[in-house]
């Protein structure tokens, strides 16, 4: 399976999806007025992903901005890895904030307590970073 590169733009973040390794990146902003141009290849990617049921994904979602319409988005994203976790693979999802972020420490926590992923190997954590890597 062909990683998934995307350069960062104004208004789309970076996109990094390796599926040999196991690790996804989402870093940026995510505000383009019409998502599903930008998003339905992730999702597209993210469904041929699962279907390989890799034994381990680290997804890690940077993001300083989105708009709502993303916000769905990245919940679709979030609900495919959990079913991949049912599946007895390993997922860990690392929300990342700058550290003085509240709003975006709230948002993940609010993804976090929204995602209900029974799955044991599914792991949701929020971390804080001083400065974004970009």
């Amino acid at each position: 399976m062909n990683p998934l590169l995307l350069a960062r733009t104004t208004e789309t973040p970076r996109v990094d999806f390796n599926a040999k390794s196991g690790l996804l990146k989402l870093e940026g902003r995510s505000w383009p007025e019409d998502v599903s141009p930008f998003y339905t290849p992730l999702l597209e990617w993210f469904k041929e992903y699962v279907s390989t049921e890799p034994e381990q994904t680290d997804f890690y979602v940077t993001l300083e901005y989105f708009n709502s319409a993303t916000s769905k988005m990245i919940y679709k994203l979030f609900i495919t890895l959990c079913d991949l976790a049912r599946k007895g693979s390993k997922v860990n999802i690392h929300w990342c904030y700058q550290a003085d972020d509240e709003e975006m420490e709230e948002v993940g926590q609010e993804y976090r307590s929204a995602i209900h992923c029974s799955a044991d190997s599914y792991s949701f954590e929020l971390v804080s970073i001083d400065d974004y890597p970009w």
